[in-house]
């Protein structure tokens, strides 16, 4: 068993497997479980294919964290060249007795017997990756930290031109609106010569389900019955219960 005085990591980073966009969360928590010295004890060591940039942008994010140094190394892009490379050095570092704890950032299960290995020499292995990783390989290291979940921006409309945008129709004159107005009265029988307004309303309704006050700029029936200056309304402000006769 390692006995160190001073708190020391290896550290390996699957940057094929992880995203760089955990990277702030996965080094904040490292530093924490490491020490609380300004520089980290350790070196990092970062494994993938740098042909997507994914070893890049690690290493930026390990410059701003202030890991260093560290270590980059490029594995062919072939399947499991990382995890393999992973495999050796760790077991390396293992026979060492330099280290007292390893980080493992990956959600790849594979490495679930390179855990046990470590853990099997009374030595603390500690994973990171996503929700995606198993239950079963989770349980192999001391402490297994799951990345949260991402959250995607929100798509934007894309904005409409206005020279394109759909124009509001121009509302018509309400003169325009006599004759359907006349036309329903005529079929509500009045009492008095009085009208009821509702009545009228819904006949107009019957006869042309499309009418609408606002195509004739007003926003009630009400209104717009005394836009037209052609209708007696009474009593003026009781819309429900209000009657109506044509002057």
């Amino acid at each position: 068993m390692v006995n160190l005085t001073t708190p020391t990591l290896a550290i390996f980073i699957d940057a094929d497997n992880v995203p760089v966009r955990h990277a702030d969360e996965i080094l904040k928590v490292i530093r924490r479980m490491n020490s609380a010295e300004t520089r980290v004890s350790g070196v990092p060591r970062l494994y993938g294919n740098n042909s997507n940039g994914s070893l890049s942008a690690w290493a930026e994010k390990l410059r701003n964290h202030e890991f260093i140094p560290f270590i980059k190394i490029e594995v062919p892009s072939l399947k499991n060249s990382a995890d393999i490379a992973i495999a050796v050095d760790a077991i390396g570092l293992l026979h060492s007795n330099c280290y007292n704890g390893f980080c493992i950032v990956s959600s790849d299960s594979d490495f679930s017997y390179l855990a046990m290995s470590i853990r099997a020499r009374s030595i603390p292995v500690y994973g990171f990756g996503e929700q995606k990783a198993s239950e079963s390989y989770k349980k192999h290291f001391d402490r297994f930290v799951v990345l949260p979940p991402l959250e995607t921006p929100a798509k934007t409309k894309p904005k409409v031109s206005t020279s394109c945008a759909k124009k509001k129709p121009k509302p018509k004159n309400p003169t325009a609106a006599m004759p359907i107005i006349s036309s329903a009265m005529k079929t509500v029988n009045p009492k008095n010569g009085w009208h009821s307004l509702v009545k009228v309303r819904k006949q107009i309704d019957q006869n042309d389900p499309t009418f609408s006050s606002s195509t004739y700029g007003s926003k009630t029936f009400s209104n717009l019955l005394k836009n037209l200056n052609s209708f007696d309304l009474d009593p003026p402000n009781r819309p429900t219960r209000m009657r109506v006769r044509q002057t």
